[in-house]
């Protein structure tokens, strides 16, 4: 029997044939060394991966529903509420373009109401980028580099983000954001 039962049996190395034995001698057995996962071990994985997840989007939305919070009401274009709806699995590919790029402007509109325009697009071209390699990790071939500057663009994102809390809170309390230093 060509494609049957013992066809298949053989092949995965259940019994030994001359083709079988050949295969081996020339590839290597997997099964023999790496037994496939069960359901255990994928669930495991699966649960791995979204608790982590969870705790990353929970530092993101907490840093980013922060900064909202220090903006007043007249520059926000979102609320609070809507930055946590990156926590549903597989929104944030489409709700970061939502979330930064808006803050970012609020906080533009913000300090060009008080009259000060030295922090520039107060890292807007930062949350467009991390919004670009955070769907570029989509894709096959661009997956680990994007990942990587998604990482390293998100981090930036959320420091830029506390920055501007601080410039807010410090223009709160002396009405200037420009006394003290901000890192830029």
């Amino acid at each position: 029997m060509l494609f049957g039962r013992n066809y298949l049996a053989s092949s995965l190395g259940y019994y030994s044939s001359p083709w079988t034995s050949q295969w081996h001698v020339k590839f290597g057995s997997l099964h023999a060394n790496f037994p496939a996962p069960g359901i255990n071990d994928i669930l495991l994985l699966v649960f791995v991966v979204l608790a982590v997840r969870t705790i990353i989007y929970l530092f993101i939305c907490s840093a980013a529903a922060r900064a909202l919070r220090c903006l007043p009401h007249e520059y926000r274009k979102i609320s609070q509420e809507q930055v946590w709806l990156l926590m549903i699995p597989g929104l944030p590919y489409v709700w970061f373009y939502r979330v930064f790029p808006t803050i970012s402007q609020g906080y533009q509109r913000y300090l060009a109401a008080l009259g000060d325009n030295s922090y520039g697009d107060c890292g807007a071209w930062q949350a467009w980028a991390m919004c670009i390699c955070c769907d570029a990790t989509l894709v096959p071939w661009f997956t680990i580099p994007a990942y990587i500057c998604y990482l390293v663009l998100l981090l930036n994102t959320v420091f830029n983000l506390s920055t501007l809390e601080d410039l807010r809170q410090r223009a709160a309390k002396t009405g200037s954001p420009n006394s003290g230093t901000v890192p830029t």
